[in-house]
């Protein structure tokens, strides 16, 4: 499901974490990832695979951990979350936005 996710980093704050929420069901595990991260852009995952099975998209069902380096250059990028169960993928954009400071 596409929740438009977007989050600030800076060089103090170098790494987030996306949810992963899927509406349906599935019979073989789903591998999930980020895509199209800014050079240097890395990412893990916590509670992937997930395993065969429904949810009605409320809650997450897993976390792609996003981290950048504290040298990004400042602007707005736009990645990608995947999800597969190697046989479809299916993306959503997510929004990283780099400023020289975050928070208020």
């Amino acid at each position: 499901m596409d929740y438009h996710q977007s989050a600030c980093f800076s060089k103090n704050v170098t790494d987030t974490w996306y949810g992963i929420w899927i509406k349906g069901s599935w019979r073989h595990s789903i591998d999930v990832g980020a895509a199209n991260l800014p050079t240097g852009g890395t990412y893990d995952t916590s509670y992937a695979p997930i395993p065969p099975g429904s949810s009605d998209g409320v809650g997450s069902l897993a976390y792609v951990h996003v981290v950048l380096p504290s040298t990004e250059a400042l602007g707005t990028y736009t990645a990608n979350l995947w999800a597969s169960d190697s046989r479809t993928t299916q993306s959503v954009p997510i929004t990283l936005v780099v400023k020289s400071h975050c928070g208020y």
